[in-house]
């Protein structure tokens, strides 16, 4: 027999079996000896092998481009190549990336035979809510005696702690002591750059002290005249500061010679 096949793109052969073919429509004629002959059209279909990537995502950290894609390929023909795209220029031609900003990227997987999807994989950020809470030792009448104790919950540990207050008041500790009446603002922050930042007011306790004097009167004649205190109230220990007549002083409770 003499064979003549013609196809897309002016193709053309003489062969019986053909391979490697685009798709399309291929017209086989067949002359036998006799000069008989027969024609036939025969169809090249295109077999869509369907490609699928299931992504695991990593999201960012607060802070950096820490966040991950982690693909799982299936269907089609491997070996498989990868293009990828995303923020700030970002190319990429492995299966999985690293490294990365947050945003949206974009990976072309194609198989030994052509055949490709497109994905789209977005990385958000990984925000950790950062918790404080405090327990405040008011300051007794303005006294720098006043405290701070912060409870840190949340976040990734360890911490690092900014605390600013009244005075030019400065701090890298987590419980503050010894403080004076005011406002106190602290920010931690986690090892992955979270942070939270929280005002806290240490206010004033102003605890009353009462006095109650036992007076001895003077004689007639002299100064034997005494005070006695019965002192309450305040935290003890207590100071003392008299004055009286003719230049009088004394840093005594009790008094006498007066």
């Amino acid at each position: 027999y003499t064979i003549s096949w013609t196809g897309p793109h002016g193709y053309n052969s003489s062969e019986e079996d053909l391979s490697n073919l685009a798709p399309g429509v291929y017209t086989v004629t067949v002359t036998d000896v006799n000069g008989c002959t027969a024609t036939k059209d025969i169809e090249v279909t295109v077999d869509v092998q369907t490609i699928t990537a299931v992504p695991t995502i990593g999201l960012t950290a607060c802070i950096g481009a820490t966040g991950t894609i982690a693909l799982e390929v299936t269907g089609g023909t491997p070996a498989y190549s990868y293009n990828w795209t995303g923020p700030e220029r970002f190319t990429a031609n492995t299966k999985d990336i690293t490294g990365l900003a947050t945003g949206m990227y974009t990976v072309v997987i194609t198989d030994i035979n052509g055949c490709t999807t497109t994905l789209d994989v977005e990385v958000g950020s990984e925000i950790q809510t950062i918790d404080l809470t405090e327990t405040i030792v008011p300051s007794i009448c303005e006294s720098s005696n006043g405290a701070i104790d912060l409870s840190i919950a949340g976040g990734t540990a360890p911490y690092t702690i900014s605390w600013s207050g009244p005075n030019g008041f400065n701090s890298n500790d987590e419980d503050l002591t010894n403080l004076a009446p005011g406002v106190y603002t602290v920010t931690v922050t986690d090892v992955n750059g979270c942070t939270t930042t929280k005002d806290i007011e240490v206010t004033v306790d102003v605890q009353t002290i009462t006095t109650v004097p036992t007076v001895g009167l003077t004689a007639c004649i002299g100064a034997t005249g005494t005070i006695a205190l019965e002192v309450t109230g305040g935290t003890p220990a207590y100071s003392y500061s008299w004055t009286g007549p003719a230049g009088f002083t004394a840093n005594t409770k009790d008094i006498t010679g007066l």
